[in-house]
């Protein structure tokens, strides 16, 4: 198992405020290692950034986006929602390695060691700020991007945050930058995004860098919604607008996850098989085949998780069915919700059973009730096919 993956397992299993407890304690007890320079010394505030020819020493560009709200109810939903406005500050920084600056633990790191992220975060919520500086830095010739962040290999991050950045990089440089700066972990995935935006392997670099023009886009995201601009992005890539109607009924496994446990999956795959519904892991595939998968999805039933973000290689006519843990009503996870909403789709919940247990709404295991479900997707089915017999639109 991956070690980073038993790390963030053995978090989850940490209640939240024993967890904040460690961090502030850890972060405390660095301070030594922090005068020392073996550690970030401080992180970059919002002032530093909108001041930065001052403070830092480097030219800034400050651009503030109101991004188009997307209205989740368009996807006729039984969860109702007011649209949520999503304002985006975007700070773009040029520096040059000749002055101090490197990419190094997944970050822009300045010549007195200073931190550059988004500056809406507290410095003991930035896992980089208690991780050791290398020593060792490859010295790249050539314009080189910033494509990370904390988390840089979760799925929804990269593509609907992360990636879509590349745009602003090609506006400034009229196409792509010589080289990317990812940092690891470096998964497969994100190799596979990148040669399909045009780089090759020797230009995705995961080794602390610096260049003669190194690019980063900061970005400080006001408001929880969907950036219509930045999921297009990622659509147009692979070809998504493109496709308007798909034939194929997936039940998308929840897979071995450690929260939100989906206790009788097998019992409600086994329900909806008569129904025309193909059981489908997304594990081991690539980002292609992912893609292909979902081109051809007509409707998609899959627990509330990171796997459906592969709904933005859906058609746009494509129907998600989201089943949720009871209770679990923060307005801050009908992510996808928005997201079927902003292609075009529709999109339906089905909250699980009351159980006993021991977790917060967001990490609670999922009991379907099956008769409600198959109820639920027969109407999905019938409403889809007396659409399409039609000619219209669910």
């Amino acid at each position: 198992m991956d070690p980073n993956d038993i790390v963030r397992r053995l978090q989850k299993a940490t209640p939240s405020p024993v967890r904040a407890a460690g961090r502030r304690a850890v972060f405390a007890g660095s301070a030594p290692l922090r005068s020392a320079g073996r550690l970030p010394r401080r992180l970059v505030t919002l002032d530093d950034l909108l001041s930065a020819h001052l403070t830092l020493g480097v030219p800034a560009r400050v651009e503030l986006v109101e991004h188009e709200p997307v209205d989740p109810t368009l996807a006729c939903s039984a969860m109702t929602l007011e649209p949520r406005p999503v304002r985006t500050l975007y700070i773009d920084v040029e520096t040059s390695g000749a002055d101090g600056w490197r990419f190094d633990n997944n970050h822009l790191v300045g010549p007195r060691n200073e931190l550059v992220y988004e500056p809406n975060l507290a410095p003991v919520d930035v896992p980089a700020m208690l991780r050791p500086l290398s020593d060792d830095v490859l010295e790249l010739d050539g314009s080189v991007a910033y494509l990370s962040n904390t988390w840089p290999d979760n799925f929804s991050h990269w593509m609907l945050l992360t990636l879509p950045l590349l745009e602003r990089y090609r506006a400034d440089l009229g196409g792509n930058p010589d080289f990317v700066y990812v940092g690891t972990p470096f998964t497969g995935w994100q190799r596979e995004t990148l040669r399909t935006a045009g780089f090759a392997d020797s230009q995705m670099i995961t080794v602390p860098c610096r260049s003669n023009r190194m690019l980063t886009t900061v970005m400080a995201r006001y408001g929880r919604g969907i950036d219509r601009e930045a999921m297009t992005f990622a659509r147009r890539l692979y070809g998504a607008e493109q496709r308007s109607e798909g034939h194929r009924r997936l039940f998308l496994a929840r897979g071995n996850a450690t929260t939100r446990r989906f206790l009788n999956e097998s019992d409600c795959v086994a329900a909806l098989a008569p129904l025309g519904f193909e059981f489908v892991s997304t594990a081991g595939l690539s980002v292609d085949q992912e893609s292909e998968l979902f081109a051809d999805a007509a409707i998609v039933v899959t627990c509330h998780g990171s796997a459906a973000t592969n709904l933005v290689f859906a058609p746009s006519d494509a129907t998600l069915v989201e089943l949720m843990p009871p209770g679990f009503d923060d307005d801050s996870n009908v992510v996808f919700m928005e997201l079927m909403a902003a292609i075009g789709g529709r999109h339906a919940v089905l909250a699980g059973e009351p159980i006993a247990q021991h977790r917060k709404p967001v990490d609670a295991d999922l009991l379907v009730d099956v008769d409600r479900l198959v109820s639920l997707m027969t109407s999905v089915v019938d409403e889809l096919e007396r659409s399409r017999h039609s000619g219209g639109t669910p």
